[in-house]
């Protein structure tokens, strides 16, 4: 088995009621070189009983107030100390207990900077499979979700989530390191993780924040009729939204 060492970082608020299910999808792993961290914004819902519940299989956690998910993420990276780091937060899971295992085997020897596959999004009446893109298209679009990621945690560490983006600095720093600093992205044809599209969830209850965030990051790598295109393909599917509603 592959000496490759895995963190993977929960971070959580007030998550009674999906705590656990995350929680044990982590600690159901086939593959044992892990380390676990938790990081908790101060809750006060139970989500601690829970936690302490499985305090002794976890390498680290804490619960104090943090400035918004990526300033958790933040901390949790800080305190990894495995090659590899995923975010695999409260209320998203593995696809199954065997993915990690499956991960390392395919990590080649050269170590890239992100590995990444793709995700089952749940939905409360459906469930959809979203494959990841080829990191060229990294130019000017997402290609993943970081629950179905595995990045560099020394690469990581040098390169913390600019909190100035309050939803989508996960995909900016995806854009960065492909964009700015070249790093390497292996994509593989495997389902990494479930994650729940909750109806209030943060990007998409702040479409036109999420938007906004979504041209300061790539319009450094535009040209202006490139960012034109994408803003008429907005506007035109927000027409096509209001005529189905």
């Amino acid at each position: 088995m592959s000496n490759i060492k895995i963190s993977i970082v929960t971070v959580c608020y007030n998550a009674v009621d999906t705590i656990e299910e995350t929680i044990l999808s982590v600690l159901s792993q086939s593959y044992d070189n892990i380390e676990y961290i938790i990081i908790d914004g101060g809750s006060k819902d139970g989500t601690l009983d829970i936690i302490k519940q499985y305090e002794d299989k976890l390498t680290y956690w804490i619960s104090e107030p943090d400035h918004g998910i990526y300033d958790a993420m933040n901390k949790g990276i800080m305190h990894a100390t495995g090659d590899f780091i995923n975010f695999m937060n409260a209320g998203d899971s593995f696809f199954d207990s065997s993915v990690v295992e499956r991960v390392v085997r395919k990590i080649p020897v050269s170590l890239p900077t992100v590995v990444y596959g793709n995700t089952l999004e749940i939905y409360s009446n459906k469930q959809f499979l979203r494959r990841s893109l080829p990191s060229k298209y990294l130019r000017k679009k997402g290609i993943l979700c970081h629950q179905s990621a595995f990045i560099s945690t020394d690469y990581h560490r040098r390169n913390l989530y600019n909190l100035n983006y309050k939803i989508l600095s996960d995909f900016n720093f995806f854009f960065r390191a492909y964009n700015y600093d070249n790093q390497s992205f292996l994509q593989l044809d495997d389902v990494i993780s479930r994650f729940s599209m909750k109806d209030n969830g943060l990007s998409k209850s702040n479409y036109d924040d999420n938007y906004k965030e979504f041209i300061a990051i790539v319009s450094s790598n535009l040209n202006k009729i490139e960012v034109l295109a994408l803003n008429v393909r907005r506007l035109l599917g927000k027409v096509k939204r209001r005529i189905s509603n």
